[in-house]
């Protein structure tokens, strides 16, 4: 067993801190891994390792493995036995509520093996484990399609070419957004920031990389701390968009959409202040309201772009119904595979693939 990089604080959508320095997209050193499980999802690329482990608070997981072209698995908060043997405060309510562990690995066949061994283990440190079975659908479920209007093209294009393949295999298929994601990502984004202001700003000051406080000033500006009752507000409104999202996905048990509407960010684009941190923000927006709605999320590579950057797409789905969305993603697996693991590229040189081929190998471009 190994411990991988990750950003201090585990903050930001890059992997960089002052103590171990930054850790490198294996496709393209000019381009973010993601974060803040980037270490783990780069070394399951480069064939370090098979499996990865991280929490997903905001895209952990999920950023990492699409930036890096793997796969990952956010469970549903509850299903898998979380306890921590360090010291200090319980977390936040946000962190307790949003947060969910899982693998990454550069198979769905291999992230359904580690989904089995950690959801079958008790721990008596965490009284929010629930035993529960596996959701077992006797038809193909629904699929809703959501694309957003500034959708990179080439995510656009592959997002369609995964419905198409899951439509080969027998899933109704229906472009529809869910409900109420705008609002969503905005009351994340207010009451992850009043925790922060609260609870951890002086010790991300007083110890924090120069990154992550940049990063922080710009989150907090876009989001302004809410006062005691409108974060009581916010919070207690959670109730009703996830009844909204309960009846939609009654009828769409799994929507299909991107895990960012751009392709992996050049490095230092968190740092560019209070706008790009909301482009961002609007660009992850579908993953985001995975965390605050408390839903299991599967993330699998849909091939590569013309500039030999991974794409990868989700499926999300019903609290406790992991095994169906890993079941679609293994569809989508077959029709767009995916040349890992890889050599490291020292370059960025582009790479032009078709999507689901394996990138050139051209010289210089590997070590």
């Amino acid at each position: 067993m190994g411990r991988t990089n990750m950003p201090d604080f585990a903050t930001r959508w890059h992997t960089d801190n002052d103590e171990a320095g930054p850790t490198v997209n294996p496709w393209n050193p000019t381009r973010s891994p993601g974060g803040s499980s980037g270490g783990d999802a780069a070394a399951v690329a480069a064939g370090m390792t098979p499996l990865g482990l991280g929490t997903d608070f905001g895209g952990s997981l999920r950023i990492p493995a699409a930036f890096c072209g793997v796969a990952s698995l956010r469970t549903t908060p509850g299903r898998v036995a979380v306890a921590s043997s360090l010291s200090g405060a319980a977390p936040a309510p946000t962190n307790q509520l949003f947060t969910a562990p899982g693998p990454l690995a550069r198979t769905v066949r291999d992230l359904t093996t580690a989904f089995e061994v950690l959801s079958d283990s008790a721990d008596l440190r965490d009284p929010g484990w629930i035993p529960v079975r596996d959701v077992t659908d006797t038809a193909r479920p629904a699929v809703a399609v959501t694309l957003d209007d500034d959708i990179d093209p080439q995510l656009r294009a592959a997002l369609l070419g995964c419905a198409d393949a899951l439509e080969r295999a027998g899933y109704p298929v229906t472009e529809l957004e869910p409900p109420q994601l705008g609002e969503v990502a905005a009351d994340y984004g207010r009451l992850v920031s009043t925790e922060v202001v609260v609870q951890r700003r002086e010790a991300m000051r007083r110890v924090g990389s120069a990154g992550l406080n940049t990063f922080i000033d710009a989150a907090i500006d876009l989001f302004p701390p809410l006062d005691l009752a409108g974060y009581m507000t916010a919070l207690g409104e959670r109730l009703t968009r996830r009844a909204a999202w309960s009846h939609f996905l009654a009828e769409h048990p799994i929507v299909l959409g991107p895990v960012s509407d751009e392709l992996p960010w050049p490095v230092g684009y968190d740092l560019g202040g209070t706008a790009q941190v909301a482009t961002m923000y609007a660009a992850h927006r579908l993953t985001i309201a995975a965390n605050y709605l408390a839903l299991p999320a599967v993330t699998v590579p849909a091939g590569v772009s013309a500039e030999g950057l991974p794409i990868g797409v989700q499926l999300i789905t019903a609290p406790f119904a992991e095994r169906r969305a890993l079941t679609a993603a293994a569809h989508i697996e077959v029709a767009f595979p995916m040349p890992t693991p890889i050599s490291p590229a020292t370059d960025p040189a582009p790479r032009a693939p078709a999507r689901g081929q394996a990138p050139s190998s051209g010289a210089g471009t590997t070590r």
